[in-house]
Parts: structure tokens; sequence; C-alpha cells
């Protein structure tokens, strides 16, 4: 294998974005982007908390609904 030449030309090219700048420079806009992966769990993440919440407030309407029922059917008693 042949020795490189002594003033070898090197360029700096970014590994995030492929343009002409050293990797993760100050005006790499790939640098400040949220990687797919993280937004998608953070995504998925809001979205069941979104459906817990939504279930727990669907099951105290529905529990309320039912002691208003029963209080209705036995107009005596009362809870």
């Amino acid at each position: 294998m042949p020795n490189p030449p002594e003033n070898p030309e090197c360029k700096a090219r970014c590994q995030l974005c492929d343009q002409d700048h050293p990797t993760a420079d100050r005006t790499c806009k790939a640098r400040y982007k949220t990687p797919f992966l993280v937004r998608k769990s953070r995504w998925e993440r809001a979205w069941q908390e979104q459906q817990n919440t939504s279930y727990a407030a669907q099951e105290r309407s529905s529990n309320a609904n039912f002691a208003s029922n029963q209080s209705e059917s036995f107009p005596g008693c009362r809870t």
C-alpha cells in the first residue's frame, strides 16, 4: 500500500447532514433536530396518558350515573 501524500487534502463533512462543515457544528440544523424514534415514543406516551385519563373520567361519570339511577329506583333509600 503506498504512503499517503505529504499534504493530503482534507474536507470536513458533517455526518448528520452531509454538508461542508465539521460534524455537529453550531451551524448544523440537523444537530438540533429530534430523532424520529424519540418523537414517536413521546407521541405514543402522550397518547397513552390521554387514553388513560379519558378512561378514568368515563369511569367516574358512569359510577355517578349508576348511583343517581339507584336513588331513582329506590326513592326511600339514600346513597
